[in-house]
């Protein structure tokens, strides 16, 4: 398989009746001390769009458990070219480092692959208000990427990377990423919230590989 082809596919599935799947993951951890942290930027603009998404889908279902410790919204929506698309949107509720284990439960109950995965998580290493895509790569220290990548035993595992920027000074990047967003980055915030928003709807509507050029320019 060619570069070309491996990027139309990754992150997109079609079956037999010419429906794509796609499987989004936000990344972060539950509960009310951890809500509007950089940590769950993931959990948190996936939220949003779903939201948003969700009103114009021919169908929606609302927040349900599918599995022991994950919620799960769906909708299915026409799609360019023709096509229809069925997107999930998980949230995992074991904890960030955990993430793994219902995402690759739930793949095996929907006879899914990882090629249908594609994981939002808050990024460091990327300036706060960067969203980049990413194929494969390595965790770069990320807990929740990395327990996605071992229980789905591949590296190539889609990302899309929100930046959080780093902390200033020396203060540990624990703490750093478990604080809640301080007023000052509320603008930058809201345009990456944007940003994400229109690249997750080009990946629904056009595919993985459109957005993937849109975005690497």
């Amino acid at each position: 398989m060619g570069l070309y082809d491996l990027l139309c596919s990754r992150g997109v599935l079609r079956n037999s009746y010419g429906m794509r799947t796609i499987v989004f993951v936000g990344l972060g951890n539950p509960g009310k001390k951890y809500k509007g942290t950089r940590h769950n930027l993931g959990i948190e603009v996936l939220r949003v769009w779903f939201q948003q998404a969700g009103l114009l889908a021919t169908m929606y279902r609302d927040w349900q458990a599918k599995a022991t410790g994950v919620a799960m919204a769906e909708f299915t929506t026409p799609a360019s070219a023709g096509e229809t698309v069925h997107v999930y949107g998980l949230f995992p509720e074991t904890g960030m480092n955990n993430s793994g284990q219902v995402i690759a439960a739930f793949l095996r109950e929907q006879g899914l692959s990882p090629e249908a995965v594609i994981v939002l998580h808050d990024d460091i290493e990327l300036p706060l208000g960067k969203v980049a895509l990413a194929s494969s790569g390595s965790a770069k220290g990320h807990n929740g990427v990395r327990s996605v990548q071992e229980y789905l035993s591949t590296q190539a595992v889609s990302r899309m990377r929100l930046g959080i920027g780093r902390p200033m000074g020396e203060q540990a990047v624990r703490e750093y990423v478990l604080e809640p967003f301080p007023v000052s980055d509320r603008a930058a915030l809201e345009a990456l919230k944007q940003a994400a928003g229109q690249a997750l709807s080009l990946i629904a509507n056009e595919g993985w590989a459109a957005a993937w050029e849109h975005y690497q320019r």
